[in-house]
């Protein structure tokens, strides 16, 4: 996966980025160690500071200000610890920033957090598998519950997902992947494709416009290798009338399609029809 270059550091810039990288491993210590109850007081507070994430976030992508996605993500997660996507940038952006243990921590706290409560729900029909010993070695940092599955090969998914378990299931994969875990993820993306191509061949004309779910539906084709029908989906997302580029070029689900020449001519061509539109 291609990640965007990393702007030039100072020798200044670089001893505050070692500084960083060790505030960033305590941080992520310090909440997996943390209880997960929220006091009752804290909840409006959070939901104050969680309102506008994720436009905040997309911004400072397109802004390529990792440093910005990492405070945006710790603030959220410092007064709600359960906030699965936040756990899920801020593992993107200790990625790009080069802080690979501040990433593996935030990648098995997600896999806590999508971890299910009852083994026996239908959307988590998985055997448990042993985990890998780095994984171990993280969890003895200090996680709070038990072991997470790795999401290994033995991990079954169910054959039907309820919509509730799709922002779930895509944020576990995210955290599959980040652990290297590779298949499992696939499989997670392709499942939740799936899914929704399934759904919407049951609604027939009910099914909603298809500009947003062409554009998911290539985000989860992307994440799973299935790049031929990324594409198609992409292609569709932007006759369709998709029209926010600058996101489109920095949104991390659609990294694996950026060397291809079928991804850069669409995008090129996608640019000239903006501004054609535009100018007219």
């Amino acid at each position: 996966m291609r990640w965007s270059p990393l702007p030039r550091w100072s020798p200044s810039a670089g001893l505050s980025l070692v500084g960083a990288c060790v505030a960033a491993v305590a941080f992520a210590w310090t909440l997996l160690s943390a209880p997960v109850e929220m006091p009752a007081e804290e909840a409006y507070r959070a939901r104050a500071i969680s309102a506008g994430f994720r436009a905040r976030v997309e911004k400072a992508f397109i802004q390529d200000r990792m440093d910005r996605v990492l405070t945006l993500s710790d603030e959220v997660i410092e007064h709600n610890p359960q906030h699965r996507s936040a756990w899920m940038f801020r593992g993107i952006a200790l990625e790009r920033l080069g802080m690979d243990r501040g990433a593996r921590l935030a990648w098995v706290r997600l896999l806590q957090l999508t971890e299910p409560s009852d083994a026996s729900s239908p959307f988590w029909g998985f055997q448990p598998n042993p985990i890998g010993p780095d994984v171990e070695g993280d969890l003895a940092l200090g996680a709070s519950s038990g072991p997470p599955s790795a999401g290994g090969e033995s991990e079954a998914l169910p054959p039907r997902l309820e919509s509730g378990d799709i922002d779930r299931l895509y944020v576990r994969a995210w955290a599959q992947r980040g652990l290297g875990q590779t298949e499992a993820a696939r499989r997670s993306f392709t499942r939740i494709a799936d899914q929704l191509v399934e759904w919407t061949e049951r609604a027939g004309p009910r099914a909603r416009p298809g500009v947003i779910r062409a554009y998911n539906l290539a985000c989860y084709r992307s994440m799973a290798g299935d790049t031929d029908r990324a594409l198609d989906r992409l292609t569709e997302s932007i006759n369709a009338g998709y029209d926010e580029l600058e996101w489109l070029e920095v949104d991390p689900d659609l990294d694996p399609l950026r060397d291809d020449p079928r991804y850069l001519e669409l995008l090129e061509s996608a640019h000239a029809a903006l501004e054609s539109g535009s100018a007219s």
